[in-house]
């Protein structure tokens, strides 16, 4: 059968397909057994004991939740930031006061005046706030409207006092009138400075 190939390449691929039929035909009893024994098979006297199921450890402490940090770190940096602005907003109120002329002119008034003087004693200046810093200045200062109103604490070697200082414009083109003027001392004595009842602003 081989000679009738002459190439021999076709030839060689011919023997192997005969080596291997050969080779199959030689095994195929044992193949057939061995897919026809049936499988084995194990077979136990009880069923299976499930496995112990261990309870998960409880954590010590509760992990807190993100969200209900994130929420109250913005709170808080709301409040400060308000805060932040209304503390600003309070301290350029209070020198926009004190750099004013009015408040420049009673200060003038505060420190020349000889009754004043006999009760503070010599000089007299303002009383920083909270010991330090720039005096605080309350009331208000409304010149196109006629009308200024302001309180402040000062202080002598002998002893301080609290200066009330308040006028009012009736008409437009006129000068304030000066309605009062007077200053408290902390051992209660009154010191009236209403020797002008006019005022150039």
């Amino acid at each position: 059968m081989l000679g009738t190939y002459n190439h021999p390449h076709i030839a060689t691929m011919i023997l192997k397909r005969s080596v291997h039929a050969r080779s199959y035909i030689k095994m195929r009893p044992m193949i057939k057994q061995l897919s026809t024994a049936p499988p084995e098979t194990t077979r136990f006297s009880s069923p299976a004991r499930p496995a112990p199921i261990h309870p998960r450890p409880l954590p010590k402490k509760d992990l807190p939740e993100p969200k209900r940090y994130r929420r109250t770190g913005i709170v808080v940096a709301a409040v400060l930031g308000f805060a932040g602005w209304g503390a600003f907003l309070l301290y350029a109120t209070n020198l926009e006061r004190l750099s004013s002329s009015v408040t420049v002119h009673i200060i003038s008034q505060l420190k020349n005046s000889q009754a004043l003087q006999a009760v503070l004693g010599t000089p007299v200046k303002l009383s920083p706030m909270f010991g330090f810093g720039d005096p605080w200045i309350s009331g208000s200062i409304n010149i196109p409207a006629g009308h200024v109103d302001l309180s402040f604490r000062i202080q002598g070697p002998k002893m301080g006092g609290t200066v009330y200082f308040t006028s009012i414009r009736k008409e437009k083109g006129h000068h304030f009138t000066i309605l009062r003027f007077k200053v408290i001392a902390d051992n209660g004595e009154t010191i009236s400075l209403m020797d002008k009842n006019s005022l150039e602003l």
